[in-house]
């Protein structure tokens, strides 16, 4: 058995000498291809591979996961992570997770200066996640009712609350990049809605 993971990040060189053994595979030999994002993969690879969708786990078993992994408000984070329960475990036990604690707390009390203030790079990339999740929140909670990562169900202008999103997801690829983190991080709070 070979698996590839993620199977989308497969350079080109890579994903035609793949073609070959799926066009061809040995006895006995299973490929398994893991994609999130299965439209990243060559079409000629698609059309020879069967798709076979795993869903999310349910809510309540993922959240019981969690709890029994020492997970303190695994609802909480679950609804964070988008309902990944990897990704929540990820977010509630490692070092990450307290930058995002830190921010989701400077938030609840609409402490801005609080926001922009971050001691290094690392912190970067979790305030532009939670900013960019809290903005989506909120464009929800205008069209929808409703939140989907768990943050508040406050309604504003869902155009420049989608917008703000947009311009986090903009920046969370630029996390890793030689900026001043300190004025990085005072663009992305200073560049959120009011409404």
């Amino acid at each position: 058995m070979a698996i590839f993971h993620p199977a989308e990040e497969i350079t080109l060189q890579a994903a035609n000498a793949l073609l070959k053994s799926l066009e061809e595979p040995p006895p006995g030999t299973i490929f398994l291809l893991v994609s999130h994002r299965p439209a990243g993969l060559l079409p000629t690879i698609r059309s020879r591979c069967v798709p076979v969708p795993v869903p999310l786990p349910g809510t309540q078993a993922a959240a019981a996961w969690l709890a029994a992994k020492g997970v303190r408000t695994p609802e909480r984070w679950l609804a964070f992570a988008g309902g990944a329960p990897l990704r929540a475990l990820d977010y509630a036990t490692g070092a990450r997770g307290e930058a995002i604690e830190r921010v989701l707390r400077a938030i609840a009390t609409g402490d801005r200066a609080a926001l922009g203030d971050v001691k290094d790079r690392a912190e970067l990339g979790p305030l532009a996640e939670v900013l960019q999740k809290m903005a989506l929140d909120r464009a929800f909670a205008s069209l929808a009712g409703r939140s989907k990562y768990g943050g508040s169900a406050v309604s504003g202008d869902a155009r420049a609350w989608l917008a703000y999103a947009r311009a986090m997801g903009r920046h969370r690829a630029l996390t890793r990049h030689p900026l001043s983190h300190k004025l990085f991080a005072a663009e992305m709070v200073a560049g959120m809605p009011r409404t």
